[in-house]
């Protein structure tokens, strides 16, 4: 919401401007933040349909079984070493950096 000159000297004047910025930063941040999850989410699907022609209630039960780690105990760089150790994929390897070989879509 864009303030006007009123309510900047209000909040300036009540020693207010700080709190209002941090909060409009905080909701805006929480919208991004949302959007970039969401974004990656369907992305993957995406892919897994593209890639292997999976269906809806396949696409379900990965969901269900990706909860299963997200409201597991074990923090994300743990997650990051199994997936490594379990088939040799670095997540946080760049694509284009990656030794590992592209398989083509069919």
């Amino acid at each position: 919401m864009p303030l006007n000159r009123a309510m900047r000297r209000e909040l300036a004047h009540n020693g207010k401007l700080e709190k209002y910025m941090s909060d409009v930063y905080e909701r805006e941040h929480e919208q991004v933040r949302a959007h970039s999850y969401i974004h990656a989410w369907v992305s993957m699907m995406l892919a897994l349909v593209d890639r292997y022609g999976l269906t809806a209630e396949e696409l379900h039960s990965i969901a269900v079984d990706t909860l299963e780690y997200v409201n597991g105990i074990e923090p994300a760089h743990e997650l990051a070493v199994m997936l490594k150790e379990r088939t040799g994929f670095d997540i946080d390897e760049k694509p284009s950096e990656s030794e590992l070989r592209y398989i083509e879509k069919e």
